[in-house]
């Protein structure tokens, strides 16, 4: 029965659903349903669920959904219904009815919308959460060609990676033999040719083997690579399933080798992800064709910028030089609180990539940046550089000094100790013979709290030659050297040109020997590094122990690399992922994977985010933090 107060309240409620209010329409839908005989009655009843849905309210959504499937079972709303419903068990993590609602839908809609819809949620969920148990019980309430082909699919594929291909085959073969128009069936073809090829996968690899090569020490490094693959690919076939087989080839330190070995491997099918290269120019060679292809390459070890994003499927599972110059900055001004920040670095690739990306994140988040300056690869005097940083920061400091470079008075002293400041700080001052910034000692009102103290208090006018003067308003200096033998060089320099600040460096500075010879100026430096472990860590040992029976040795770090890189791979493929499209999507939803060397976390751009923080301290390098850039977290690590 038409109602006009009925039809003004249902379109006022979907004029306002549609704008997102969803409290307010499903006040105008309640009333709308409490006037019994209107012809909006069975209309309101779904949109006050689909609004209680929005607003979270899942249970009273169901509540709501039920009573109106018992009072009009023959609405025209009942399969849209049945579709909020299994969103709502969704919601609720109530798996199996929402698998069964989703199935009912695709089975009675005439909407082929909501079937469609309803499909993408029934194969999302058969893939995702629902064991073997669940998907037998929905396959014996499947009636159409389409719903049994999506069920059987998902059914046959779990009961394979149990292991049991006997009964896979059993399952998928009538559904493999339906008519190709229906869209699961192209799914269940692969899947039973997979089974009779015994349930075998194939993984490419691209390293560097230089098998024609006559340097033992080449030679060695790409045995090292091959060797971690191997193994992480003999465990998994040891106890998982599929199982998965090697196709190896050398990319010989050759770019244009590499691209030629990455197509080969690209035109056979029944492979479905490439490990490598290793080498950055060798990765952004091939990293195109992969793309192109549609296959997941993913490098070990590349470092350069850029080379995931020439697409979905390219990946580095090593961090670029982008994210540890803004890893760096992430814990310089969320760990450290620096908020003014300089930067020395070499002009190369690597030291341009590092120090963009940490002046741009400290920058983003509101650091000051104080000045930059650059220097030449195997340069020994930075002076211009230091010097040019020392003005920049003086120019910015606090003018009134306290004199210590002469033993202060006694009266001074004693009003000194008076307000508050301790005898071991004015005897260190004193012993280093400094001119010290007022506002260090007394705050930030210092001249005044000095001057009513009757402490003497000098007005210097900067001299950039009176390096007695302490730079103690930087923050942060941030120093990625061009490679181990700057240490000596910048860290003493460091030193000599008086500076204060928290020195922090890129992975170069990660060098015992280099850091140790030279600790009077390193000690307390921070710096960052791609990997990190404990030979005493129970995970190293163990791992240590099965390399060591296998190979005959220790295992090195080019073992470490591919060993976790392939370890994330296959346990992507043993979880949820047999194709290339599905490993890669997977791929790209990898966070926190904990390898031996350190862990994977792909950003956005799928690229590891994850960068160790070291500290160089009483002639040890300790580890003090992880930043996480694909997920903003720190991991306190210290040891």
């Amino acid at each position: 029965m038409f109602q006009q107060e009925a039809e003004r309240l249902f379109q006022r409620g979907v004029e306002r659903f549609s704008a997102g209010a969803y409290r307010d329409a499903l006040a105008d839908f309640q009333q709308v349903v409490q006037q019994p005989r209107n012809h909006r009655l069975t209309a309101a009843y779904l949109m006050a669920a689909k609004a209680q849905y929005f607003l979270g309210s899942h249970r009273e959504s169901i509540r709501l959904l039920r009573a109106f499937f018992d009072l009009y079972p023959e609405s025209s709303y009942t399969d849209d219904g049945h579709y909020t419903l299994g969103l709502n068990y969704h919601k609720l993590r109530r798996y199996e009815e929402a698998a069964a609602e989703f199935l009912t839908v695709m089975q009675t809609a005439d909407d082929r919308k909501l079937v469609s819809r309803s499909e993408e949620w029934l194969k999302q969920l058969a893939g995702s959460s629902l064991n073997i148990g669940h998907l037998q019980l929905l396959l014996a309430e499947a009636r159409t060609d389409e719903a049994k082909a999506l069920l059987s699919v998902h059914l046959a594929e779990k009961i394979f990676r149990s292991g049991d291909a006997e009964t896979a085959e059993e399952i998928i073969l009538p559904i493999a033999e339906m008519s190709p128009h229906i869209r699961a069936v192209g799914d269940a073809v692969q899947l039973l040719e997979r089974i009779r090829k015994g349930g075998v996968l194939k993984i490419g690899v691209l390293l560097p083997l230089m098998l024609n090569s006559t340097d033992a020490d080449e030679q060695a490094a790409g045995e090292d690579l091959l060797a971690g693959v191997r193994l992480a690919v003999e465990e998994y076939n040891q106890v998982s399933f599929p199982k998965l087989s090697l196709e190896i080839r050398d990319t010989e330190y050759n770019p244009n080798v590499a691209m030629t070995r990455t197509a080969e491997l690209c035109t056979d099918n029944d492979i479905v992800a490439i490990v490598g290269p290793a080498l950055s120019e060798e990765a952004r060679m091939s990293a195109a064709i992969a793309e192109s292809k549609g296959i997941p390459l993913i490098s070990p070890t590349a470092t350069a910028k850029g080379i995931a994003e020439t697409g979905t499927y390219i990946f580095q599972a090593n961090p670029d030089l982008d994210v540890r110059g803004r890893a760096m900055a992430q814990y310089a001004l969320s760990q450290l609180g620096a908020r003014t920040v300089a930067v020395l670095a070499p002009n190369n690739d690597a030291g341009r990539v590092q120090a963009e990306a940490f002046l741009a994140e400290a920058t983003m988040y509101g650091a000051e940046v104080v000045d930059v300056q650059w220097y030449e690869p195997g340069a020994s005097n930075h002076q211009p550089q230091f010097m040019e940083i020392r003005r920049k920061s003086l120019e910015r400091t606090d003018r009134h000094f306290i004199d210590f470079t002469v033993r202060p008075r006694l009266a001074d002293v004693t009003r000194m100790l008076q307000w508050g400041i301790p005898q071991q700080t004015i005897d260190t001052l004193v012993y280093q013979s400094r001119l010290v910034p007022v506002d260090s000692l007394f705050g930030e009102n210092g001249k005044l709290i000095a001057d009513s103290l009757r402490i003497p208090v000098h007005s210097i006018d900067m001299k950039l030659d009176s390096l007695h003067i302490p730079v103690e308003n930087l923050d942060a200096l941030f120093l990625p050297i061009a490679g181990p033998e700057d240490i000596a060089v910048i860290s003493s320099q460091v030193r000599y040109f008086n500076f204060q600040s928290a020195l922090l460096g890129g992975g170069e500075w990660n060098d015992i020997i280099e850091l140790d010879q030279n600790r009077r100026y390193t000690n307390n430096i921070f710096f960052l590094a791609d990997r990190y472990w404990r030979e005493d860590d129970e995970a190293y040992r163990t791992f240590s122990a099965r390399y060591q029976e296998a190979y005959g040795s220790a295992p090195s770090l080019n073992v470490l690399y591919t060993y976790d890189t392939m370890k994330m791979l296959v346990k992507v493929i043993s979880e949820t992922a047999h194709d290339r499209a599905s490993i890669a999507e997977a791929l790209a939803g990898v966070r926190g994977y904990q390898g031996i060397h350190s862990k994977i976390s792909f950003t956005e751009q799928r690229v590891n985010g994850v960068v160790t923080i070291l500290q160089f301290k009483n002639r040890a390098i300790v580890r003090i933090n992880e930043v996480d850039m694909a997920t903003g977290r720190f991991w306190s690590g210290q040891d």
